[in-house]
């Protein structure tokens, strides 16, 4: 069975690549996945992650206090919850109560990181196995049998630096979106929700952003011919680039987004 396990920040990530290791050796019938280990080198993530979604049968969540409005954390959760049943999305919490989930994730069932809960969990993934589940009994041994590994790597946790840095920024998540979109019919509502989102940008930086990502243009411009066409440096149309997509780093746009990953990514003009 196909378990998707979504992160951002190094503690979220250390959580679920033990989670990654662990959940198979509990339940061998599971195969967890996690894109910072499964996707190969020099494919395009996203549609990775697209295609890994439309596989999957149970997502888990590696939630923290300082990850809990995370861009990609709403992006997957989005996706996820229209591709399968909201009983087979869970929410691990990591120190925090489930009060403090709020927006997309709080619609799911949370579970903390203890050995109570987890072995609930297992319950869950195990009856999603039909014939191919352990019975009670083989579940609680094996669970007996390999709780201390995960509770080991669990207070490990605590010593990683807390950061929402990661490999895959909030930049690179921007630019995939508005790099799909660009190949999307102009006539289609995705493509006219997303020119809404635009408009909150200033005139300037609207223009920058659809001349370098090719939206409603010709073509896609680099940085230099931007900076001719605006008769700037190149170094401020940077700094306004800049600008204008912290400006997009809004949930309506990553929700954007997670309806076209739900309806197939590739659409092209």
């Amino acid at each position: 069975m196909e378990i998707f396990i979504s992160w951002s920040g190094e503690q979220s990530k250390a959580i679920a690549e033990s989670l990654r290791n662990w959940l198979p050796k509990v339940i061998q019938n599971l195969k967890p996945w996690i894109s910072v280990s499964d996707i190969e080198k020099g494919t395009r993530w996203l549609k990775d992650i697209s295609e890994r979604l439309e596989k999957t049968n149970f997502g888990i969540f590696c939630l923290t206090q300082e990850n809990l409005n995370a861009p990609w954390l709403i992006f997957e959760a989005g996706a996820l919850s229209k591709t399968i049943d909201s009983s087979r999305v869970c929410p691990i919490l990591y120190n925090f109560e489930s009060t403090l989930l709020v927006g997309p994730l709080s619609q799911f069932q949370a579970t903390k990181l203890r050995k109570e809960d987890m072995y609930k969990l297992l319950q869950d993934m195990n009856k999603c196995l039909g014939d191919k589940a352990l019975s009670e009994s083989q579940l609680e041994e094996s669970f007996i049998v390999w709780w201390p590994k995960l509770e080991e790597s669990i207070n490990d946790i605590s010593s990683i630096r807390s950061s929402v840095a990661q490999e895959r920024s909030d930049r690179e998540l921007l630019e995939e979106i508005l790099g799909t979109v660009r190949n999307i019919s102009r006539q289609s509502d995705l493509y006219e929700e997303t020119s809404k989102v635009l408009i909150r940008l200033t005139p300037r930086e609207e223009k920058i952003i659809r001349m370098k990502f090719g939206l409603g243009e010709e073509k896609i411009f680099t940085t230099k011919e931007i900076a001719k066409y605006f008769e700037m440096d190149e170094e401020k149309i940077e700094e306004l680039e800049d600008k204008a997509l912290r400006k997009l780093r809004d949930p309506a746009f990553y929700k954007i987004y997670s309806f076209l990953m739900s309806q197939g990514l590739e659409k092209d003009t």
